[in-house]
């Protein structure tokens, strides 16, 4: 940016002394920043529960998919034995049922869900403002 003459000798040295621990922990170095990333902008679950073929379920889906959410975790979720054995291990989506009869989203954050959302529009509309 200066144009200095020595810029890209300094930049050469400061490569040269970190570039073999950098090359060390290369594949670390990306997903060590990922993470403190996500820790500092705090995880967003988001949980659409509905038959995996319903146009519902797809609508609900293609919002979420729609939405530029690079801290979110999204986890479809199927009623019935799909739902019961990952409940075992994730209690905290046994209660999250369809409503209605119509898929249904959850959007929580840090595991406090906001209220349940049956309209892809309406979900659009939470996830654009940062959900």
């Amino acid at each position: 940016l200066t144009g200095a003459e020595d810029a890209a000798a300094k930049t050469g040295r400061a490569l040269a002394r970190f570039g073999p621990r950098l090359g060390a922990v290369a594949r670390a170095v990306p997903l060590s920043a990922r993470a403190l990333s996500a820790w500092h902008a705090g995880l967003v679950q988001i949980v659409v529960v509905g038959e995996a073929g319903a146009d519902d379920f797809q609508a609900l889906r293609r919002q979420v998919a729609a939405t530029y959410l690079p801290f979110a975790i999204v986890l479809p979720v199927h009623p019935g034995a799909a739902q019961q054995a990952l409940a075992a291990r994730l209690p905290w989506i046994a209660p999250m049922t369809p409503r209605g009869g119509r898929a249904t989203a959850y959007v929580c954050r840090e595991f406090t869900c906001r209220a349940p959302l049956t309209d892809p529009d309406e979900l659009a509309a939470l996830l654009r403002g940062g959900a």
